[in-house]
């Protein structure tokens, strides 16, 4: 018995340009099985940071249809897409986009802040996450006082305090240098035995690529 928890199908994506229809998107099927890992490939430019978007439901698709957790997202209104996204999704970007005025602990904390869910609570859990990230010794720092490869860990820290069932990662290494990459590469390899959570990850880095299980390349607007 399959346990798919995020399914495309026939997914296309067309952006208007003047009097020109771009196509970027062209028909995907893809169906991602819970805790599992896929990375999707792809030279600058093919499209992979617009199919995570229409994957996680931050754009909406010219046609077909994204299901996830068993709801068709284009069924739902905007705020029901976007109450369903924020706790079923996580999000990490090649940019951390932390919030430069708190600190690492308040960053990781604020998903759950804006629930209204109960302070004491919330900050435990950032703090175990921290420390699952290894930064809890850090965890008072603002972004301004981390590394370049803490503040990705940090990222990756709040997009799993929701407890996502899928964690979509957009180049999360391509903006830090070789080591780090390879720790954060490390990091996100574990999250199936420690949070049962699905991964989809685009990349061009073929090092981050190597180390996932199930590879696909996205090349005129196609998965193959």
């Amino acid at each position: 018995m399959t346990d798919v928890i995020l399914k495309a199908q026939s997914l296309s994506k067309t952006y208007q340009q003047g009097s020109f229809q771009v196509p970027v998107i062209k028909g995907v099927d893809l169906e991602i099985q819970r805790g599992e890992q896929v990375a999707v490939v792809g030279s600058s430019g093919t499209g992979k940071s617009t199919l995570l978007h229409l994957l996680g439901g931050l754009d909406s698709p010219t046609a077909g249809s994204v299901v996830l957790d068993g709801q068709d997202l284009s069924a739902l209104s905007e705020a029901a897409r976007g109450r369903l996204r924020n706790r079923k999704i996580g999000f990490v970007y090649q940019f951390h986009h932390l919030l430069p005025e708190f600190t690492a602990l308040e960053n990781v904390m604020m998903p759950l802040l804006v629930r209204r869910q109960q302070t004491t609570h919330v900050r435990d859990k950032a703090m175990e996450l921290l420390n699952q990230v290894g930064l809890s010794h850090r965890s008072g720092h603002k972004p301004a006082e981390l590394s370049g490869g803490e503040r990705q860990r940090a990222a990756i820290a709040r997009a799993l305090i929701i407890d996502p069932i899928c964690l979509l990662a957009d180049e999360p290494t391509g903006n830090v240098d070789r080591h780090n990459a390879r720790n954060i590469q490390d990091l996100m390899m574990s999250l199936d035995g420690k949070f049962q959570t699905s991964l989809i990850v685009a990349t061009h880095d073929m090092q981050l690529a190597s180390s996932i299980p199930r590879v696909l390349r996205l090349e005129d607007g196609m998965l193959k």
